[in-house]
């Protein structure tokens, strides 16, 4: 570990020991919800974003409050969008319109299940599906039997995968999907 990352790590306990571990996490996550840049609030405390950013990861419950931040933060984006386009005039509408487009993709990134481009499916509040991982399986047994397809007879014996495919046929119908 640097120098800086010490320096950085005992102004983290310092911050600790002022606001409590509590009081410095509800600290940065209202700074995050607000749109602070979080290796801003880092920097503004005398530390590292690395530092900061490791003692975040570090606890589950930290992240779940951090994602909090960024889905708070999310929407505060698509609001500012709608208020640059709302209060658009004919001499920027293409700056407001710019504007309002790069807010709401920032927000999709922060809040992928409300605002982006979401990949995981509900099923009857019982199961989560990751559609990209579906169809990356689904792609692997279809380019296996067009390969296979097109093969002359006497290849279409052999018991071998051409193409790899994420799963084998066995594991596939014994997913849970």
């Amino acid at each position: 570990m640097g120098q800086l990352q010490r320096i950085g790590w005992s102004r983290l306990d310092a911050a600790i020991a002022e606001m409590g571990t509590a009081g410095l996490l509800e600290n940065i996550v209202v700074r995050v919800s607000d749109g602070e840049h979080p290796s801003r609030i880092a920097q503004s405390m005398g530390m590292p974003w690395v530092v900061l950013r490791r003692w975040l990861e570090s606890d589950a419950s930290r992240g779940q409050e951090m994602e909090l931040g960024k889905r708070a933060l999310a929407d505060k984006l698509v609001w500012d969008g709608l208020d640059e386009v709302r209060n658009a005039e004919i001499e920027n509408v293409s700056v407001a319109k710019l504007r309002s487009e790069t807010f709401a993709k920032h927000a999709g990134w922060h809040n992928r299940k409300e605002y982006g481009a979401k990949t995981e499916v509900e099923i009857t509040g019982t199961q989560t599906i990751n559609i990209v991982e579906v169809l990356a399986r689904a792609r692997g047994r279809l380019v296996s039997d067009e390969v296979k397809q097109s093969l002359p007879v006497e290849a279409q014996t052999k018991e071998q995968t051409y193409i790899p495919a994420t799963l084998s046929d066995t594991d596939y119908a014994d997913s849970e999907i």
